[in-house]
């Protein structure tokens, strides 16, 4: 859609009502920008007068006609000859995992952690449409984010409820009103999709907090004084995420099961292969014990 509105704008300039009528370029920026006609009586081509236009010149594939079904795709260039050992991350990079399989598993262990410490978790199921990786978590108000690039919030939900726009610019302004500054510990970037999980079940306990369902329905050894907050509750789940990934259970479960967690793809090994062919050296570089990483 975009490069059909960019071809479109592209032939109202080569269209000869508006080569033999220069327009002033900041009147041309500002019609392009609006969709509007121009003062000299210039019109957007239509969507069937575009097409006609791309099979004019050959232009009517769908996608570019070179590039690969797989690759690798980068933003720069970079000489592999000079390079002498190429170094992998083993979770999600070699090892291709099925995320919505893994992370249930993960929600599932963080859960039970939690009902240990008497957490009322009873009824939640893992929702993984609920949360991406990307957005980050705004562990003071109990809020998902959507932030551009210039740390302006474009979306929001409170728990698993989405806030409207008037909601959202009320909460954090138009513009730069809240500074989502990533070092700052409100801040939680859910940048890997072992987040899923973490950020599912953070969002569902944000509503039992709203509710008072979590104070109330909770047993000991409960401490409502350390989960009266949002902060505080993120801080428990996180806990509890962290717990089910550093013990045997989830990855003892994993090895013993691989096919049932892991997409195999005979493609990787050979990959792997033709780079020590080349004289590279490759290295393995994850936090994951020894005994697992072995076992994948």
């Amino acid at each position: 859609m975009c490069a059909l509105l960019v071809l479109q704008q592209l032939a109202i300039l080569l269209r000869p009502s508006v080569l033999q009528t220069p327009v002033p370029r900041h009147r041309a920026a500002a019609f392009l920008a609006s969709g509007e006609p121009a003062a000299n009586g210039a019109t957007m081509l239509s969507n069937a007068e575009t097409s006609a236009m791309l099979s004019e010149l050959q232009l009517t594939a769908d996608a570019p006609l070179s590039v690969p079904p797989r690759g690798v795709f980068c933003t720069r260039s970079l000489d592999l000859t000079k390079i002498k050992c190429i170094g992998y991350d083993m979770d999600y990079t070699l090892i291709d995992y099925k995320m919505e399989v893994w992370e249930a598993r993960a929600y599932h262990y963080s859960k039970e952690e939690l009902r240990a410490k008497g957490f009322p978790v009873s009824g939640l199921k893992f929702k993984p449409e609920l949360v991406c990786r990307g957005l980050i978590i705004d562990t003071e108000r109990g809020n998902l984010l959507k932030v551009d690039r210039f740390g302006y919030v474009r979306r929001a939900m409170h728990g698993t409820r989405m806030l409207s726009r008037a909601e959202t610019y009320e909460e954090y302004g138009r513009s730069s009103t809240v500074d989502v500054d990533l070092r700052s510990d409100r801040w939680s970037f859910l940048n890997t999709l072992f987040s899923v999980s973490e950020g599912c079940l953070y969002m569902q306990l944000v509503d039992r907090l709203d509710s008072g369902a979590l104070i109330a329905d909770s047993v000991p050894p409960f401490d409502p004084g350390r989960c009266s907050s949002y902060s505080q509750l993120f801080r428990a789940v996180q806990r509890a995420l962290f717990r089910a990934h550093v013990q045997s259970t989830l990855k003892s479960e994993v090895m013993q099961h691989i096919e049932r967690f892991v997409n195999f793809d005979p493609e990787a090994s050979q990959a792997l292969l033709e780079q020590r062919r080349a004289g590279k050296k490759l290295a393995l570089i994850t936090n994951s014990d020894w005994v697992y990483t072995r076992t994948l």
